[in-house]
């Protein structure tokens, strides 16, 4: 009986909330305040628990719901992912079953940590929009900061970049919170200290992609990690990934947005070109290239964006 409460308490109190990078931290607020009546009311259905453990079972219940519905979610995407013709542009044939059992299994791990969940809900925010749909083609044929690299072999159109961002985000969650490999765990952090350690945390990364995902490209894996690494922390001058670069724009846009409607704040409501000029001012902390903002910017102006 407690159980099936609990159950239905969090299912509904999570469908009223925004499922974005905070709907742990706000479903467990939620909780928090309401525990008491919560309480008061199982107490008239003569089910008497302690506080604490009715909040544990909320917490544990909350955090499982989560994680499924944002697995399903991933999988819904995982279809079209793996349907791209980017992987045929690499010289990637994909079996699709291979691959989506790769993916799928390798999913239901990485949600276990909070803190790829957590970046895995700004991926889902980002797919869920029109951003990159949008913006793609609009820079295409631009000389915006960059674009000899945005547009090379074998990604030389729009549609192909829109595809390619969008399988590249899939990765940008996956090592958040360090890997195994070989007998021991790596962060990425811990190589930001010199230029040779950032190269070799990738060859060891490449080691590690193949080992749970198949032979993904490099540049499709590549893109989406890099786009994780906030390079204003390194101590040194990475070789351009201006993909990465333009991914990780695009994430931070789709997220503060999305947190924008949620709030449904007019007085909050920037449209984006007034955005990028708010994350220049925070470029430095967010580690978002400040040229490709002042772009960006540009462009949203010319389309009243």
């Amino acid at each position: 009986m407690t159980e099936e409460i609990v159950e239905k308490i969090t299912k509904g109190v999570i469908s009223q909330l925004e499922f974005n990078d905070d709907v742990e931290e706000n479903f467990q607020k939620i909780i928090h305040l309401k525990i008491n009546d919560i309480a008061m009311m199982l107490k008239q259905k003569d089910i008497h628990m302690e506080q604490a453990t009715l909040k544990e079972n909320f917490m544990s219940f909350g955090e499982k719901y989560l994680i499924h519905t944002l697995s399903n979610k991933i999988k819904y995407y995982l279809s079209s992912l793996l349907n791209s013709p980017v992987w045929s542009m690499f010289g990637e044939n994909v079996i699709k079953n291979d691959y989506q059992s790769y993916f799928e299994h390798n999913i239901d791990i990485l949600l276990q940590k909070d803190s790829i969940r957590k970046l895995y809900y700004n991926v889902i925010t980002l797919w869920n929009s029109d951003i990159i749909d949008r913006y793609i083609p609009a820079i295409s044929g631009r000389r915006i900061y960059g674009s000899a690299y945005i547009f090379t072999k074998p990604i030389t159109n729009s549609k192909l970049l829109i595809d390619f961002l969008r399988v590249s985000a899939f990765f940008y969650p996956v090592v958040a919170d360090g890997f195994t490999h070989g007998g021991n765990t790596h962060f990425i952090e811990k190589y930001f200290t010199y230029r040779e350690g950032y190269d070799k945390f990738f060859q060891i990364l490449g080691e590690y992609m193949r080992d749970k995902f198949g032979n993904v490209p490099e540049p499709i894996y590549f893109t989406g990690i890099e786009a994780s690494v906030n390079k204003n922390k390194l101590n040194y001058e990475t070789v351009m990934n201006i993909r990465g670069d333009l991914l990780r724009i695009f994430l931070y846009l789709a997220n503060f947005k999305q947190k924008q409607a949620a709030a449904n704040n007019k007085k909050a409501d920037y449209p984006e070109k007034s955005l990028f000029n708010l994350f220049q001012k925070q470029c430095d902390f967010l580690g978002l290239n400040k040229n490709l903002l002042f772009d960006l910017e540009f462009v949203a102006r010319e389309n009243r964006w």
